[in-house]
């Protein structure tokens, strides 16, 4: 079993296909939310296999969530615009970064690739 993924994503439609994306290989959906508090109260409540988070704008709230994450050992994939904001230069190589626009299903293998690569398949069921 996949375990919780977390998505962290401001726009509803980005989260439904990334939520269907996970759902179809057994996975449990956390979230989607849409700022940095409510994805730390999901990660304050519950085990996190994964996490996939947009980035837009400038980029630091999502550089916020991805260094907690980071921080935690959660395996993470970041969606964002292409040259990637500034505050994401941060994280040099501790997560993989996709550029937009990207089917959910390829964030969903990336999301799987970091996983393995991190050896936290292992996470509680949901």
């Amino acid at each position: 079993m996949l375990g919780s993924i977390l998505i962290v994503d401001g726009n509803a439609y980005n989260g439904f296909g990334l939520s269907l994306a996970i759902e179809e290989n057994d996975g449990c959906v956390a979230g989607p939310v849409a700022t940095a508090a409510d994805a730390c109260i999901i990660l304050d409540s519950r085990p996190i296999a994964g996490a996939i988070v947009d980035c837009d704008g400038d980029g630091s709230e999502a550089a916020d969530v991805v260094m907690l994450l980071a921080g935690r050992g959660i395996p993470t994939v970041v969606q964002t615009v292409w040259p990637p904001p500034s505050a994401l230069q941060a994280l040099n190589g501790r997560t993989t970064v996709l550029v937009k626009p990207v089917d959910a299903t390829l964030v969903l293998d990336a999301l799987l690739a970091e996983i393995r690569r991190t050896d936290q398949a292992s996470e509680p069921p949901c």
